[in-house]
């Protein structure tokens, strides 16, 4: 890249001229960052951790004639230090927004102060840091422009959070953002309904302004979470016992010799709870597309969220799930190998010598190799799908979805992953494990009736860059002059019993429209007195099933005291059921709507003589968006 430098009056201006970027070699050492970056080639590196990635678990990027180029990304996050100098060639001039301190005027750059956390920046480097001459570092699609929008570095503001993401929104469709990565959502231990005027106002909004067309539109991409087994409760505990932390406490079991814990030990660990991805509404609707993150060896990465929502899975590295055959209870303690991306520049990072500036290759802390999570996945995916439009700028949202479900893999990854803490639910003995109940958490992956593999781990499978572009290019538009259609039906009339220990089937749902299906939501209205004893399973006509909740969830209260604590199912008042939760499932994409879908409602509680652990099942909402058939 060339640089000139102007001198007017007493201030010089610099003019850049591309997109590739030459720092001084005293300023960074020239060694190449590319080979240490597997999720764009990987070849067993082990990326500054200490074990080794597996060859062959990587992007797939296609050839550098695709790189993003026109195409625009908005990073809602943290403020991103768009002055980083790998970030500087593609950061958009006004293409900013600090929705906390001026959120009415855009800007091209947003101050960075002490509390601004490196968690933008992160992942705006992923998604498109511009080529490194000197070290080779790049993004994705690193010949895309990026924006940032500051949701999280709090001011004073007179507008809500709620009006500070409305107007994101709004900033987003005027500017002509293309795609907007969200990684961030809701605390554990919370179910995130639509219920409220505000969440209903910002959904109306995206529906209106996702991307139909080649003219204004926006994609939003969404990490599906980081709670698979979350120890949110299980710290109250800690702190009712007078325990100065959870790490003292886990690190005190022996996961592995469950049958001789200690009574506090057991009721700890009893708490553990997985949360799963649907339970944000903002991850729960079809408006979205969401990211769930792999590891570095070929396994859904231990923290991942999961969920009959999420769409495809990225890259996050990191700790790995367990398998199902594995004997081991405990998590994943061994060093993986993490996402190397920018940071802001001259903040120490933790972990290792890289991250701490002991290398010559990091001396000026211009880059970390510890980040993860789905934060990290997210926008590996954001990334794909501006190499995707850079292929074919004609693609709408559908589109999108679709090349991704079409293109998506599973040939290189584990096939059955299952959390530890589902591991150690199981061995406690709290719930009803009879296979008749249980058998939901042994179904990783299901084909449906439209030829689609689909798990509740990985979506549709992990992201195939080369293919995904390939298909983009040879596109036959299949949604191109249907109808998207809404198709809703309610019964609230049901009042049927589930005692513990069994499951029914309480309603069949008949369907008499041809609609090819983007979604399914399902909207219950239940009573029960232990809400993570529930399960529910929907089955199509064509006999494909839907896994929408597990037994063993986290729809407990982690602010009481007390285990037993008589919880309601939070849709058990007298409102309608679309006022209540709702669980989008994508397993029955492109399968006809038509005929009779049934609904399987599983109460894996135990009975126990001072609490009634029923289900009552008392009506339901279903909703089926898709395209009209002709």
């Amino acid at each position: 890249m060339k640089i000139f430098f102007l001198i007017i009056s007493s201030f010089p201006i610099i003019i850049i001229t591309s997109c590739d970027i030459i720092v001084p070699s005293e300023e960074i050492d020239k060694k190449d960052l590319f080979k240490e970056m597997w999720h764009l080639k990987n070849t067993g590196q082990k990326s500054y951790a200490k074990s080794e990635a597996v060859s062959g678990i990587d992007l797939n990027l296609p050839s550098d004639k695709y790189n993003g180029k026109n195409i625009k990304i908005l990073i809602a996050d943290d403020a991103v230090d768009l002055k980083h100098p790998d970030l500087i060639p593609n950061a958009l001039i006004n293409g900013s927004i600090d929705l906390y301190n001026d959120p009415l005027n855009p800007t091209s750059y947003i101050p960075i102060t002490q509390n601004t956390e490196t968690h933008g920046t992160k992942v705006a480097g992923v998604i498109a840091a511009a080529k490194n001459k000197n070290n080779k570092f790049r993004g994705i699609a690193y010949s895309a422009k990026i924006g940032s929008a500051n949701l999280f570095e709090k001011a004073n503001s007179i507008f809500s959070y709620t009006t500070l993401q409305m107007l994101m929104y709004d900033f987003a469709y005027n500017q002509n953002f293309d795609i907007i990565n969200q990684s961030y959502g809701e605390n554990p231990f919370v179910y995130s309904s639509l219920s409220s005027s505000n969440s209903q106002v910002i959904n109306e909004l995206i529906k209106n302004n996702y991307r139909k067309n080649t003219a204004k539109g926006f994609i939003i991409v969404t990490s599906s979470g980081n709670y698979t087994c979350e120890f949110k409760y299980a710290d109250k505990y800690t702190e009712m016992n007078g325990k100065k932390s959870s790490y003292e406490t886990t690190t005190n079991i022996k996961y592995d010799n469950l049958k001789n814990l200690k009574d506090y030990e057991k009721k700890y660990l009893s708490r553990i709870r997985p949360h799963f991805s649907l339970f944000d509404w903002k991850k729960s609707t079809p408006y979205t597309i969401v990211v769930g993150a792999l590891s570095a060896n070929g396994i859904i990465a231990e923290y991942s969220s999961i969920g009959s929502n999420l769409w495809i899975t990225g890259f996050g590295g990191g700790e790995l799930s367990r398998k199902t055959e594995d004997n081991n209870f405990n998590s994943d303690s061994i060093e993986r190998p993490k996402i190397i991306t920018t940071t802001i520049p001259g903040r120490i990072g933790f972990g290792n010598l890289f991250d701490n500036g002991f290398l010559t290759e990091n001396k000026n802390l211009y880059y970390s190799s510890t980040f993860t999570g789905t934060s990290a996945a997210a926008p590996t995916i954001s990334g794909v799908i501006a190499l995707i439009l850079s292929s074919n700028p004609k693609l709408s949202f559908w589109d999108i979805k679709h090349i991704l479900a079409k293109t998506a893999s599973n040939k290189k990854i584990e096939p059955n992953p299952k959390p530890y803490c589902i591991k150690v639910i199981e061995n406690l003995n709290l719930f009803d494990t009879s296979n008749s109940l249980w058998s939901v958490w042994k179904n990783n992956w299901i084909t449906n009736a439209a030829g689609y593999h689909f798990s509740n781990f990985y979506g549709f499978g992990v992201v195939n860059t080369n293919e995904a572009v390939n298909y983009a290019l040879n596109y036959d538009y299949p949604y191109q002059g249907k109808l998207l259609s809404n198709y809703v039906i309610k019964n609230y009339n049901i009042q049927k019993i589930i005692n513990e220990g069994s499951f029914d089937y309480p309603i069949e749902i008949k369907i008499d429209k041809n609609i090819k299906i983007q979604a399914i939501n399902i909207y219950p209205v239940i009573e029960t007195n232990k809400s993570d004893g529930i399960g529910i399973e929907i089955e199509s006509p064509q006999h494909t099933k839907s896994v929408v909740l597990y037994p063993a969830n986290s729809l407990i209260s982690s602010n009481t005291d007390d285990y037993n604590n008589k919880l309601k199912y939070p849709g058990n008042n007298s409102k309608l059921a679309d006022e209540n939760i709702g669980f989008l499932s994508n397993a029955f994409y492109e399968e006809d709507a038509k005929g009779t879908w049934r609904v399987k409602v599983i109460n894996a509680n135990k009975k126990e003589l001072d609490q009634n652990n029923q289900v009552l099942f008392k009506g339901v909402k279903f909703e089926i968006l898709g395209f009209s058939k002709n």
